[in-house]
């Protein structure tokens, strides 16, 4: 998590133990989590807190600490793997019954429909090296310029980065013998991957 992510969670934070919507006083929220006010100011704006400050302010919030940084998990359902290489065949994703497979807890995600997928190949490797998870929204599936998607080419799929002037489907990897795929058929979105995932499992 980001600093300045946590000094939205901790201003959140106050501002759930005020009254009437507005924040609780920096003196009185910082009496409370055993600090003064200056230095929640400082946390405010970005500086890290220290582990047992951290812990004091998830119990505030009624959270454990991993609940608190990160936010709930969500237990997305590992479906099948994925190419990073060529376009291959991989079970049916859209055809998984979702309480027949194994879940993962991933946290930190927001509305969706997420699946997860395990990554074969290196053509990815700078973001997703071999083996690693990718966890996929199916909702998006409108392609973005540069946004990395799986994608579905005729019976077959891949893990790529998409470019769209000319259309096509890009390597993103160390190994520079990987080529970009100009599909010459429809190609199908079948989600945009929000999440990486390595030695999850």
């Amino acid at each position: 998590m980001s600093n300045l992510t946590l000094a939205r969670k901790i201003r959140d934070l106050r501002t759930s133990l005020g009254r009437s919507g507005r924040p609780l006083p920096g003196e009185q929220f910082a009496e409370l989590v055993g600090t003064t006010q200056a230095t929640v100011s400082r946390w405010e704006k970005g500086q890290q807190p220290k582990p047992r400050f951290v812990a004091k302010l998830a119990e505030l919030a009624h959270q454990s600490v991993p609940e608190f940084l990160y936010g709930r998990q969500v237990g997305v359902p590992l479906v099948s793997w994925v190419s990073a290489g060529t376009l291959a065949r991989a079970e049916a994703i859209d055809d998984v019954v979702h309480e027949d497979v194994e879940r993962i807890g991933v946290s930190g995600l927001g509305a969706g429909d997420y699946f997860a997928l395990r990554v074969a190949g290196d053509s990815m490797n700078r973001i997703a090296p071999e083996d690693s998870v990718i966890i996929v929204n199916r909702t998006e599936r409108e392609p973005i310029d540069k946004r990395f998607f799986v994608f579905l080419v005729g019976d077959e799929t891949t893990f790529k980065r998409y470019r769209s002037d000319p259309v096509r489907l890009e390597p993103y990897s160390f190994n520079p013998e990987h080529e970009a795929i100009y599909p010459s058929r429809d190609v199908q979105v079948i989600g945009r991957v929000v999440k990486v995932i390595v030695d999850s499992l």
